[in-house]
């Protein structure tokens, strides 16, 4: 119950309530990996950890506010102007709740983000929070709301020499899984592309690899060269930068993640100068080549499909309040975002 008493500080009250509770999904971002460096722990989840009671607005002050966008910043947003006492609308354009969370929840490392896209579904009921998928708000709606909360989150970075026609991260886990090709090259360094890797793996191929039984959720008993056993696909990864991918993981996560990588079969090349990406192959070669190599050192490597994981750029959104990724998509993560949805609705 450590983490869980992390994640939801009246979890015990809210059961004994039948409260909708706030399910600690095993991150370890802002709890285990700050104890391994002797700092202050928390969650992410929670940013008021310390549950001091939020300060409630007099009917008076009351404020009919808009949330455009319903990711970890919107949604930890509206929570909190809503557990004040405001009038609190939330708009998404797509489908789903939890923007880039309801993508990592596609990721078989990550699957207890689907537990955390319930309980925001149930906070947002329990809250009297109105909410709409599918709905695309325009500046013009604005003049109903005393305030409106900008929301909208990132999109996938593209590369000047990259071709149209590769697709990125969000394009490829929009298509149906048994449709994907055999070998994948993925151009990228950092968590997203790790995060794909895994999903191109598979839940079967995670489980088996962890002496899993998927169907009874529980641990089955393999000889160690089962699980070892690479892959059925292929999957390439290429680095332009030569900072080791692992240094960019989770301090208590991210090494059992990467050594899985491997052990699945993952081919990884880094410290590349990328000369062009096309949806069939890449044209690169290594960093400090001379021209004197064979063709200048410049090699192609043929694929299936190549996708960009290359990061995340700020969503056009309007002046005014302005939260997680449309705000500065440097370096964004949930618990950036929430922190800071939960900070503006402290302050409205």
């Amino acid at each position: 119950m450590a983490r869980p008493l992390l994640a939801d500080v009246h979890w015990l009250r809210k059961v004994q309530r039948a409260e909708p509770v706030s399910h600690c999904i095993a991150c370890n971002q802002a709890c285990l990996d700050r104890a391994m460096q002797h700092k202050a722990i928390g969650c992410i989840l929670s940013p008021n950890l310390n549950a001091k009671p939020l300060p409630r607005v007099a009917v008076s002050e009351r404020q009919r506010i808009a949330v455009v966008g319903a990711g970890p910043a919107g949604i930890s947003c509206a929570l909190t102007l809503a557990q004040r006492g405001h009038q609190v609308s939330l708009y998404e354009c797509s489908g789903r709740l939890g923007g880039q969370l309801a993508l990592a929840a596609m990721i078989p490392t990550k699957q207890d983000y689907q537990q955390l896209l319930r309980d925001y579904q149930q906070q947002l009921d329990h809250w009297q929070v109105r909410w709409q998928l599918n709905t695309t708000f325009t500046v013009s709606q604005a003049a109903d709301f005393d305030q409106v909360v900008w929301a909208v989150g990132v999109q996938p970075k593209r590369l000047a020499i990259a071709s149209p026609e590769v697709l990125d991260y969000q394009q490829l886990l929009a298509l149906p899984y048994d449709s994907l090709p055999q070998h994948i090259v993925l151009i990228g360094g950092g968590p997203i592309a790790v995060d794909l890797a895994h999903y191109l793996y598979g839940q079967q191929d995670y489980y088996r690899h962890w002496g899993i039984d998927g169907t009874q959720a529980k641990l089955i008993t393999q000889d160690a060269a089962e699980m070892l056993r690479p892959s059925h696909r292929q999957v390439t990864l290429l680095q332009r930068g030569e900072q080791p991918v692992v240094k960019k993981l989770g301090r208590t996560t991210g090494w059992a993640h990467w050594l899985s990588l491997q052990r699945l079969g993952l081919s990884y090349h880094s410290g590349l100068e990328l000369l062009r990406i096309e949806p069939k192959g890449v044209l690169y070669k290594e960093r400090g080549a001379t021209q004197e190599s064979e063709q200048g050192g410049e090699r192609w490597l043929a694929a299936d499909m190549v996708v960009l994981c290359v990061g995340q750029e700020p969503k056009a959104s309007p002046e005014g309040w302005r939260i997680g990724g449309c705000l500065d998509a440097q370096g964004i993560d949930a618990e950036r975002a929430i922190e800071q949805g939960y900070r503006l609705g402290l302050s409205l």
